[in-house]
């Protein structure tokens, strides 16, 4: 009898010490996640991508912002705080990170679903591929330092961008020459 008791005992101790470690991991998770890392843990909405082109449709006061994908499928009315800079950028291809919110949109035609948009990367503009970051200087030097931390060089960097240092910008075309277009996503924070 004395056996099997501290047996049971042992279960016990190794189901409450599991739950424990496991709690605290998930803790840790949590503590330790970027703030534009959404955590596994704290989240049980799917991240998902779409890429498409930027509209705002409809009339003030009641707009919306719609992505329509690139590679078909149903356009999705755009939520979330990248919402309003994202109306900006009508006309624009992006790529954007979020998920679906379930809810519905009445500014697509036959209903469309809304999609909060989490980030979101300029891909391209009337078809030509874009690169999107923000204007740093170094030594005289103009460069692009993207979202995963890359400095890409851009010696013909437009003179209006020059006098942007800090600002979030796209540029169209190949970097080792003038970009075909070019302009402002966000001003110095």
């Amino acid at each position: 009898m004395m056996k099997s008791t501290i047996v049971a005992l042992a279960n016990r101790v190794l189901v409450v010490g599991f739950f424990a470690v496991a709690t605290t991991g998930c803790c840790a998770m949590r503590q330790g996640r970027s703030d534009d890392a959404p955590s596994p843990v704290a989240s049980t909405a799917v991240l998902d991508t779409v890429r498409g082109k930027v509209s705002v449709v409809g009339s003030e006061p009641m707009t919306e912002v719609v992505l329509s994908p690139v590679a078909g499928g149903a356009p999705v009315a755009l939520a979330g705080l990248q919402r309003v800079t994202l109306r900006g950028l009508g006309g624009l291809e992006v790529m954007v990170t979020g998920r679906l919110t379930g809810k519905m949109s009445a500014a697509i035609p036959r209903g469309g679903a809304e999609f909060e948009a989490d980030r979101f990367v300029v891909r391209a503009v009337d078809g030509v591929a874009a690169t999107d970051g923000i204007v740093a200087t170094s030594d005289g030097m103009f460069f692009l330092v993207t979202t995963d931390g890359r400095r890409l060089s851009a010696d013909h960097l437009p003179a209006l961008l020059k006098q942007k240092i800090g600002a979030r910008v796209y540029l169209a075309g190949l970097l080792d020459r003038a970009p075909v277009s070019y302009g402002v996503i966000t001003d110095r924070p």
